[in-house]
């Protein structure tokens, strides 16, 4: 199985999902399997966590040890993977209510290669607070562009559900611990 991935266009599919995704989840594949998305998913996580390590070590030089800024490197393409089947089924139960007649597997598909935005959220996730509303704000963008040409849910019934959720989210992101 792991040969029939192509691991060289995985750098090819990112730039298509970031630079159009309108276009990339109109021409998505509904099926296949679950394992090109997810290794893009651990790809995409690796890069994220070598962008965290990167930062941990230079904003904590001295604050933490080095076992716990190259921690970054180890959980975050884990976390990912498994936060990618997660957030599936999570958007798989929405999508549904919503009326699409898709599958779990095209759902996942969906949240899978979503996960293209998770090293540039990374990096302005950086800037507080306001990091983490700017990267909410762009997966707004790329989940109501995969309900819509995906999903076929109607783009104002998209924006409104997913505005809520993403409102809620922002404002309960911004409750102090």
């Amino acid at each position: 199985m792991a040969e029939e991935i192509d691991y060289a266009a995985i750098p090819q599919t990112a730039i298509r999902v970031i630079t159009g995704p309108s276009a990339f989840y109109r021409d998505m594949p509904k099926s296949g399997g679950f394992v090109e998305p997810l290794v893009f998913v651990i790809v995409m996580g690796f890069i994220a966590g070598i962008i965290q390590t990167v930062f941990n070590f230079i904003l904590h030089f001295s604050d933490i040890g080095f076992m716990a800024k190259i921690m970054s490197l180890i959980m975050m393409p884990i976390f990912v993977a498994i936060g990618s089947f997660i957030g599936a089924a999570i958007l798989f139960i929405i999508w549904k209510l919503m009326g699409s007649q898709e599958s779990y597997e095209t759902s996942y598909r969906c949240a899978a290669y979503l996960s293209a935005i998770t090293p540039i959220t990374t990096l302005i996730g950086l800037i507080p607070y306001l990091g983490t509303v700017i990267g909410m704000l762009i997966g707004l963008l790329y989940i109501v562009t995969a309900s819509v040409e995906v999903h076929a849910i109607p783009s104002k019934k998209a924006w409104l559900v997913f505005g809520v959720i993403t409102a809620v989210s922002v404002i309960l992101s911004s409750i102090p611990n």
